[in-house]
C-alpha cells in the first residue's frame, strides 16, 4: 500500500479584515447560493495563486490570503483509484433507494 500524506497545505481566498478573525480560529462556514459543495470553509489545495485571483476578483485592493493545514483524516480522496468501487457501489444503492421510494435521483 502507498502511504499518502495526513496533511495538506491549503490557501483561503479572504480580506485583510478578516485576517485576524480567522488567525484566531474565528472561522465561521460560509453559506453563499454560489457554493455547490455546501456551506464550509474553502481552501485551494497547493494553490495560493488560485485563491489570490479569488480573493482579488471579490475584494480587489483589500484581497488577502492565508495558509492552513488540512487534516486529511476522514476525508475522501475522489482522484484517489481505489475508491472507484466504493462509489461506484454507493451511487448504485442510492439510485436504487430512490426508484423504491418514488423520487428521482439527483
Amino acid at each position: 500500500m502507498i502511504d499518502l500524506p495526513t496533511e495538506v497545505i491549503g490557501f483561503h481566498g479572504t480580506n485583510r479584515a478578516a485576517v485576524a478573525h480567522l488567525l484566531a480560529g474565528d472561522i465561521g462556514q460560509s453559506d453563499e447560493h454560489f457554493e455547490w459543495l455546501g456551506s464550509g470553509f474553502y481552501p485551494w489545495q497547493d494553490s495560493p495563486w488560485r485563491a489570490q485571483e479569488w480573493a482579488l476578483d471579490r475584494f480587489g485592493d483589500e484581497a488577502a490570503v492565508i495558509a492552513v493545514r488540512v487534516s486529511l483524516d476522514g476525508c475522501l480522496d475522489l482522484l484517489n483509484p481505489h475508491w472507484h468501487q466504493a462509489l461506484n457501489e454507493a451511487d448504485d444503492e442510492y439510485v436504487h433507494d430512490c426508484l423504491i421510494h418514488g423520487r428521482l435521483p439527483a
